[in-house]
């Protein structure tokens, strides 16, 4: 699990995961107003507890 990513605006966010995409990069992540999920263009993933 990592700790840390980039989003569009490289700036970091930390205590979010990186989300690989089957082609084996990472996807940048945002969130709304709830820091337990977070979105990518396809799906929305549950922040780990």
């Amino acid at each position: 699990m990592v700790s840390l990513i980039i989003n569009d605006d490289n700036e970091m966010l930390v205590d979010y995961n990186l989300i690989e995409k089957s082609d084996g990069n990472y996807t940048s992540a945002f969130y709304g107003s709830t820091p337990k999920f977070w979105q990518t263009r396809d799906k929305y993933y549950k922040k780990e507890e």
